[in-house]
């Protein structure tokens, strides 16, 4: 399914792949249901030589080569140090911490940023696209956030979200576009590789075994 159709809008499925963008995911996403992150960042012929995340709680290293935990000024600083410095392309993961404003000009291209809220972000302009949680109820306080971010109109959204939710999607905000995704159970931090990867990593490799 690549096209959900309404009496009042068309609704494509989102097929970007987004290295070396800005990604905000918003949250809080429900169980077994997250945005497809790994396929749409990863480029299988230029993979990360570096994944590192930032966070404020305690957790384990995972498919990550560094964690930062960050509770003051000093730890952007170190944390940013070491990914301008290190080998790229590199993929940022920031886990729930609120962004300074100072880091979005310091990030280099090579650097993809994923950001992972569960509280609504005041100024989504520095992202090139927006993964909206599954909306369950139209008329949520989430719901209503959602709303504000895109530019529909209040049938629009209606109809979008009602015919998302039951087919079990999701909202993606692209270049002035709504387009829809389809959760899967793995977050980025399981490191579990999509069908659609594995598909192209074994075409890549079958080309590579008849030059």
């Amino acid at each position: 399914m690549h096209l959900i159709g309404m009496d009042t809008v068309q609704v494509n499925a989102f097929q970007t792949n987004l290295h070396g963008g800005r990604i905000l995911c918003q949250g809080p996403e429900p169980q077994n249901q997250h945005p497809p992150l790994e396929e749409a960042v990863t480029l299988l012929r230029t993979p990360f030589k570096r994944r590192v995340l930032l966070t404020n709680r305690p957790c384990g290293i995972g498919p990550y080569n560094a964690v930062f935990k960050i509770q003051e000024g000093s730890d952007w600083s170190l944390a940013l140090t070491y990914i301008t410095h290190g080998p790229k392309p590199c993929l940022l993961v920031i886990d729930d911490v609120p962004i300074p404003p100072a880091l979005w000009t310091k990030l280099p291209p090579s650097v993809t940023l994923v950001h992972r809220v569960s509280t609504p972000v005041a100024n989504t302009k520095p992202y090139s696209a927006i993964f909206f949680a599954p909306i369950q109820d139209s008329t949520s306080v989430y719901a209503e956030q959602v709303f504000r971010t895109l530019q529909l109109s209040a049938k629009e959204f209606k109809d979008v979200v009602n015919e998302l939710r039951v087919a079990g999607l999701g909202l993606v905000y692209y270049e002035g576009q709504v387009q829809w995704y389809e959760p899967v159970p793995e977050s980025m931090d399981s490191g579990t590789w999509s069908k659609r990867q594995l598909s192209e990593l074994f075409e890549q490799l079958a080309r590579q075994f008849h030059e």
